[in-house]
């Protein structure tokens, strides 16, 4: 899962690999509904800081597409710098 930081909130966005993965039933595949999908085969989430439904659904994307080997990244900025963390 790829994590941009936006001016309010986050905007996440799955490959087509991840959101395969997580369609599984054992993966949250309840949640895919807050996922707005796209002609690729990716979904986008914005999440922001007035929907606490919403971020809490991302944070269980994270910690199960990490159980399933994939990796994420969060991407902010710190002044004029550009900081990228992965997360596996």
């Amino acid at each position: 899962m790829e994590r941009y930081k936006e001016r309010f909130g986050w905007k996440c966005v799955l490959s087509p690999a991840e959101v395969e993965h997580s369609g599984e039933p054992n993966l949250l595949g309840e949640y895919l509904k807050d996922w707005h999908m796209q002609p690729d085969g990716s979904a986008v989430l914005r999440v922001y800081p007035w929907t606490p439904g919403r971020f809490r659904t991302m944070e269980l994307f994270i910690e199960a597409l990490g159980e399933g080997g994939f990796t994420t990244i969060n991407i902010h900025k710190v002044g004029g710098v550009e900081v990228v963390e992965r997360e596996w």
